[in-house]
């Protein structure tokens, strides 16, 4: 899964948090997260990319 990024200036549309991330993909509703990585989202709006999230998520 690839997502925006709540960390550092510049965020792109509705950006998530970490927690947000492991609280919507929790072992009690069925799944394992294995990572979640920073990364980047390059889009037309954004220099350098926009801060984002890459998680590695199975279903339990």
């Amino acid at each position: 899964m690839l997502c925006f990024s709540d960390r550092g200036p510049n965020t792109g549309l509705h950006p998530v948090s970490e927690g947000e991330l492991r609280a919507a993909f929790s072992p009690g509703d069925g799944w394992n997260v294995v990572t979640i990585e920073p990364d980047r989202i390059q889009t037309s709006y954004h220099d350098n990319g926009a801060p984002a999230w890459s998680a590695t998520i199975r279903r339990l």
